[in-house]
């Protein structure tokens, strides 16, 4: 059987740090009490810690000369 392979474009390439976190958080705010999402893999506190991560390693590189 042949494989097809199919190439989905985000367009997170032009995003800031700080919006890509926001569009992150959103995600996790929606997936929040979502029945169709009842578990996912990885965990939302996973994605929630991650996004921690990011906004606090986003906010530290406003503060760099």
């Amino acid at each position: 059987m042949k494989k097809i392979l199919y190439t989905v474009k985000l367009g997170f390439t032009k995003l800031t740090a700080a919006a890509l976190v926001g569009k992150g958080r959103t995600n996790v705010e929606m997936m929040t009490g979502n029945v169709t999402y009842a578990t996912p893999i990885p965990p939302l506190a996973t994605h929630h810690r991650r996004l921690r991560h990011a906004r606090c390693g986003e906010q530290c590189l406003r503060f760099l000369p």
